[in-house]
């Protein structure tokens, strides 16, 4: 028996389908976002690095958006990326408006810095 809480619905065009919810680690979470980012970067999706998190968001969407936002604020937190806020956040649709991160400073936060080249190991970290 599928166990409810371990699968999300996806809907699309022709239809939708159960994809599983796989729980992400840090240190996976990390690595899996700085793949992204990149990748994003070199579509041209982003501008000197900076990526916009919805999109970050939607390339990772097998992620649970919890999790995401955690890891993402820890990522901050170490020191390894910047969330930048919104320059003008009533000017974000609402979907990228759900999509961005509410910061524990209370403004909301719609880019992604990495701060260096390659990033240290989890373990280097708290």
């Amino acid at each position: 028996m599928r166990d409810e809480a371990a699968f999300r619905v996806e809907h699309t065009i022709s239809g939708s389908r159960t994809m599983p919810i796989v729980p992400v680690g840090y240190e996976q979470f990390r690595q899996m976002a700085w793949r992204a980012s990149q990748e994003i970067a070199r579509s041209g999706a982003a501008r000197r690095g900076v990526v916009a998190i919805p999109k970050l968001r939607r390339a990772l969407r097998h992620v649970p958006s919890v999790t995401f936002n955690e890891h993402l604020l820890r990522l901050e937190r170490n020191g390894l990326v910047y969330l930048i806020p919104a320059e003008s956040p009533e000017a974000l649709g609402d979907d990228d408006r759900r999509e961005c991160i509410v910061h524990p400073s209370g403004d909301l936060r719609s880019f992604v810095l990495w701060m260096g080249p390659k990033t240290p190991s989890a373990s280097s970290w708290d």
